[in-house]
């Protein structure tokens, strides 16, 4: 019982991120995604094989509610509380020295009733429906990620996280038998995450996106469900092995 209350916890969460779903009447979740994923034409060309053009707000919010309503999962990346806090640290830290020496010289003392702060947004990331129709007897039971980190956060991990936890999600609460993700073929950074990772080369469609006078190849990559049961079992024998080792006490 105490084992499936803790999965349950931590179906949405990792020590460093926090899924949250996306509003779409929400100004804030709007705003995030419109900037750094439609405006920022860098992030908007890797990740989607539309013409280039500049972001229009009224096309946006005409795409974006049939684009997350064809997901089976669709969710900001967002760093946990206490992640948020430490990242942005650096930015508050004269602000939070005024108001330490205010309440010192006030004498005022903390609201200890205070909210806890709100997860900050770092990316978004979605679950097809490919192959899995919710309505038929019958079903693939395979979804392919597609993810996308802002420019600040990326290079940092967080993806890596983002991609293991919408695994998780998808083999052990989504009854997936495969998983798949995408990438064009020059962006080398990407094809060494999804690799290490443990997703395999299962093929690719040549010459689907024009970018800059060039065609370019689309490679798809896949995990069966035997394959990240492996990986996850690997990576819980290297954390035993671990604890073991740190509780050895060295001979005197």
């Amino acid at each position: 019982m105490e084992a499936m209350q803790s999965a349950l916890r931590d179906v949405f969460r990792s020590e460093r991120l926090v899924y949250r779903s996306i509003k779409t009447d929400n100004t804030a979740h709007n705003d995030f995604i419109f900037k750094n994923f439609f405006q920022n034409q860098v992030n908007f060309g890797l990740a989607s094989l539309m013409m280039l053009k500049p972001a229009c707000r009224k096309t946006y919010n005409e795409s974006i509610e049939n684009r997350l309503s064809d997901q089976l999962l669709a969710v900001l990346i967002c760093l946990s509380p206490e992640k948020g806090a430490a990242a942005s640290a650096d930015q508050e830290f004269e602000d939070k020295i005024s108001t330490t020496v205010k309440q010192e010289e006030d004498r005022t003392p903390m609201n200890k009733d205070a909210e806890e702060p709100e997860p900050i947004p770092i990316g978004m990331i979605h679950l097809s429906k490919l192959g899995y129709n919710m309505d038929s007897a019958t079903s693939w039971r395979r979804t392919e990620i597609e993810i996308q980190i802002s420019d600040e956060y990326q290079n940092k991990g967080y993806g890596r996280g983002a991609i293991n936890l919408a695994l998780d999600w998808a083999f052990a609460w989504a009854g997936m038998h495969g998983v798949s993700i995408s990438t064009i073929s020059f962006n080398e950074r990407a094809r060494a995450l999804y690799e290490s990772i443990g997703f395999k080369v299962e093929g690719r469609a040549r010459e689907v996106c024009y970018l800059n006078r060039q065609w370019h190849n689309m490679i798809n990559r896949g995990m069966l469900e035997s394959e990240w049961e492996a990986l996850r079992a690997k990576k819980a024998d290297t954390r035993a092995g671990q604890q073991f080792s740190k509780n050895i006490t060295a001979p005197k």
